[in-house]
């Protein structure tokens, strides 16, 4: 696909030429939470088609992308783990039983894992793990393909409860020695309240559980082994997918000056995302943003694991936006208001893109954020065409570019990282610190 230049106009009479030119119309992929597949070939030996550059799947798929209701189409490409290593692959994704958890869950499961539903709700868990276990069944009985992935549910996970969390490590680390992919999906959009530790709810239930969960399963993903084709370093260790959002641009350091509670223990904020702004954010009645700074923590979480535990140890951290989806987060919303989210947000499935994406794609080595929106192509230094925009890579997007923008899947983009000076590095640091001191026995 060419474009004289690099604007949405041009680039979508541009896809419309291209995909009339390859006749897609009769032969377009299946698309499936991002997978490329071609329509006869079965949900577990896709990576080995496109590996194999078959003349079907080597063709343009064409990809709907949702924009006020209308489609544009766009060329996507293909970057998957190897399939010889599914059979004993294992991922593990929290909040899995609804929403963008349950449709990565089950796109995971399709493409051959075991994928392990880490819930609160154990009934909710077992009745999530057997409709996916249905779906694959009728969906491979349906393409004639041998069932290799499936879902179980191991037993409650509540990550507003360090107990529950170090109960959870502790039967999984008994019953499996390895964990490919771990999947921090769970989060909440409440405030207010407080957890049985003694924590604000909602970070401790989107981050500092996440941080726990992450750190007590660190053994079992060192053990693992996730293989690519064409890998910078060909061979990795376990990956850790942790959901951010685009709330991470609004989550400034200079809202609150000093922590109310405190009985003038913490000194006066000075301004950065040090450790007294993240003991603010962990500590009930600290900041009125908690939401917003989980999801800021959850990027900086995966700068500082990919610093103590990627270049040796190879595990790979990488964090995601959804985008803005119609999900299970909205339920205490008004049924007017849940009626508009449906009609302009995506769906789950979409908003799923990137956590799969994420999870099995092979990313540049310094690649720590995906989201799902095409962006306008107005650095014309780094991408002077419509063709380098599509093929995903993006600087610091202007935040509602990141909202409610065209639908593309997936991107690599540059994250809003505080001014420390350092490229967050510090920040990440100090994060750390304070969560390592919370969630001590």
């Amino acid at each position: 696909m060419e474009s004289r230049c690099g604007c949405i106009k041009c680039a979508f009479k541009s896809s419309r030429r291209s995909n009339k030119q390859r006749g897609l119309g009769e032969r377009c992929a299946t698309i499936l939470c991002s997978s490329f597949v071609h329509e006869n070939v079965s949900p577990c030996s896709f990576v080995l088609c496109s590996v194999q550059k078959c003349s079907a799947c080597s063709q343009l798929c064409s990809l709907q992308l949702i924009v006020a209701h209308r489609s544009i189409t766009f060329a996507p490409r293909r970057l998957f783990h190897d399939t010889k290593f599914f059979a004993t692959a294992y991922r593990q994704i929290t909040g899995s039983n609804t929403g963008v958890g349950f449709e990565t869950a089950q796109g995971l499961a399709q493409r051959g894992y075991h994928v392990i539903l880490a819930c609160r709700s154990r009934q909710k868990g077992l009745d999530a793990a057997e409709k996916i276990n249905k779906h694959i069944i009728t969906s491979c009985t349906e393409q004639n393909s041998k069932i290799a992935g499936k879902a179980s549910f191991l037993q409650p996970l509540d990550l507003a409860s360090f107990a529950s969390i170090r109960s959870f490590c502790k039967a999984f680390s008994e019953k499996y020695d390895q964990l490919n992919i771990l999947v921090n999906n769970a989060g909440i959009n409440s405030q207010g309240d407080v957890t049985e530790d003694g924590l604000e709810m909602c970070f401790q239930s989107n981050f500092v559980g996440h941080f726990l969960l992450t750190k007590l399963l660190i053994p079992c993903l060192q053990n693992a082994k996730n293989t690519y084709k064409n890998n910078e370093y060909k061979d990795e260790a376990g990956r850790i997918v942790n959901l951010s959002s685009v709330t991470h641009h609004f989550a400034p350091s200079n809202e609150r000056t000093h922590h109310p509670n405190d009985g003038g223990s913490l000194p006066e904020n000075n301004g950065i995302h040090d450790k007294h702004f993240w003991l603010g954010s962990a500590m009930p009645g600290g900041s009125t943003a908690t939401y917003r700074e989980s999801k800021l923590a959850s990027i900086l979480f995966t700068i500082e694991l990919n610093k103590r535990f990627g270049s040796e140890k190879g595990i790979r951290s990488i964090s995601v936006n959804p985008g803005s989806v119609s999900s299970d987060i909205w339920r205490n919303e008004s049924a007017f208001t849940q009626k508009i989210y449906r009609m302009v947000y995506l769906t789950p499935k979409q908003g799923s893109s990137t956590s799969i994406a994420g999870s099995v794609g092979n990313f540049p080595i310094d690649a720590i954020y995906l989201q799902p929106y095409w962006q306008p192509t107005i650095f014309r230094s780094k991408m002077h065409s419509a063709i380098q925009s599509f093929q995903r890579s993006y600087p610091l997007p202007f935040p509602m570019f990141e909202m409610l923008g065209p639908y593309i899947s997936h991107s690599v983009t540059v994250p809003r990282l505080p001014a420390d000076g350092c490229g967050g590095y510090k920040s990440a640091g100090q994060l750390w610190d304070v969560c390592d001191n919370l969630t001590a026995d």
